[in-house]
Formats: C-alpha cells, sequence, structure tokens
C-alpha cells in the first residue's frame, strides 16, 4: 500500500512539469525535462506497483541519459553520448557474463548517472537563477536516493536506509519537476554557438 502512495505521489510531481509555459531556457530543455520525469514515473510504476526490477531499471537508464542530453551544451552532446555509450555497452557486455542481469544494469544506470549528474553541475550556469542550483541540487538528491537504495539492498533490507531513500528522492522530483520553469525576476538565457546571451 506505501509504494502505491508513493508512485502516486511522484507521478503527481512529474505532472507539475506540464503545469506552466514560461521555459527558463527554452521549450526543448522542458521537453527534456518532462519526458525524464515521465519516465521516472514510469520507472517507478514496474518498480513498485509490476515488481519488475529489469523494466524499472531500463527505464531508469533511460531516464538519466535524456537528463544527460538536457545538462550539455547542444554542440557537446553528439561527443558526450557517444562516450557515455560507448562505456556503458562495454560495461554491460563485460558484467552480463560476471553476474544477474539486473546487476548488470544497476552497474549500467550508475554509470549513466555519474554522466548526468556531472554534467548538471559542471553546466549549471546554462540556466538562470533560481534553476541553476535547483537542477543540481535536484540531481544529487536523486544520487542520494539511489546510494540508500544500494545500502537497503545490500545489508539486509534494513529500515532507515529505505526511510533515507524516500527522504531524497521525493524533494529532488519536486525539485526537478520545476526546474525548468522560468521564475518571476528571473532572465531567459539563450544557448546558441557557445555564446549566452540574456534574452529582454
Amino acid at each position: 500500500m506505501a509504494d502505491t502512495v508513493f508512485f502516486f505521489v511522484v507521478a503527481g510531481l512529474a505532472s507539475l512539469s506540464f503545469t506552466f509555459k514560461d521555459y527558463a531556457l527554452g521549450r526543448s530543455d522542458a521537453l527534456l525535462s518532462r519526458a525524464a520525469l515521465l519516465c521516472t514515473a514510469s520507472a517507478d510504476f514496474f518498480m513498485l506497483i509490476f515488481r519488475s526490477d529489469t523494466v524499472g531499471l531500463l527505464f531508469f537508464i533511460l531516464v538519466q541519459l535524456i537528463y544527460h542530453v538536457r545538462y550539455l551544451p547542444r554542440r557537446a552532446i553528439p561527443f558526450y553520448m557517444l562516450i557515455e555509450l560507448a562505456v556503458c555497452s562495454l560495461a554491460f557486455l563485460v558484467l552480463k557474463a560476471l553476474v544477474p542481469l539486473d546487476t548488470a544494469l544497476a552497474a549500467v544506470y550508475g554509470i549513466c548517472f555519474l554522466f548526468s549528474v556531472s554534467a548538471s553541475i559542471r553546466f549549471r550556469t546554462r540556466w538562470p537563477m533560481p534553476n541553476q542550483l535547483m537542477i543540481p541540487a535536484g540531481m544529487v538528491l536523486f544520487f542520494l536516493c539511489d546510494v540508500n537504495v544500494g545500502l537497503y539492498n545490500i545489508f539486509s533490507y534494513r529500515p532507515a536506509f529505505r526511510v533515507l531513500f524516500w527522504i531524497f528522492y521525493l524533494p529532488s522530483q519536486a525539485l526537478l519537476s520545476v526546474s525548468a520553469r522560468r521564475f518571476a525576476g528571473a532572465g531567459r538565457m539563450i544557448i546558441g554557438n557557445g555564446r549566452r546571451n540574456r534574452a529582454r
């Protein structure tokens, strides 16, 4: 019952991204944000409701790939994504022969997460305030949530780690769900050809 409630809370937070029309960086950024949030809700649906960790992990991998694309400057996307896909493919090919499928997928997810969270910090100034604080904060909380998921599984399902999981997860999704929104008084930043200009 608790997992079902948490899923609807996550789905509700994802729906927040559809409640505004003014975008901090632009429409494409908002679309990527919404796609990642919908994939997050889908992952939770399969994990919490259907108890399918494999499908859930595949959706979570897609979540981090989308977030990585979102945080990268446009010109840098092909280079960084090629590196990420190469590293993930190699890791999966090596691990699938050594460990269960879900463990291999979890490792790939962890690699994808490191790429996306590092990009959210490195390129945060592409967004105006307060978005440039909300995005890395949301991603770091998301990462801490997954650290606790790992600890929960390693240390025989200790309840404390499950509590911390939700303490980090729900605020992370709340921040990310509104991170593409343009707030009152904030400038709109447009990225093009490596230059940043504040729209008037």
